[in-house]
């Protein structure tokens, strides 16, 4: 996969996330906005993904 591309990342760490690889998850998630800063669905992902690693104040820069 190429490094740059947000909505691959994304899409990958949507997967992690669903099946409970959340350090995955967020790997991919910092990748995909790492390519894309601008990327409301990344962000709220991510959000999602830090919330159910127990981190409410990190998970809260990345909603809306």
């Amino acid at each position: 996969m190429a490094p740059r591309y947000a909505e691959a990342h994304n899409n990958l760490a949507s997967i992690r996330l669903r099946t409970g690889n959340l350090a995955d998850a967020i790997l991919h998630f910092e990748a995909a906005l790492a390519a894309r800063e601008n990327y409301p669905e990344a962000h709220l992902n991510f959000a999602n993904a830090l919330r159910a690693q127990g981190r409410t104040e990190d998970a809260k820069a990345h909603e809306g």
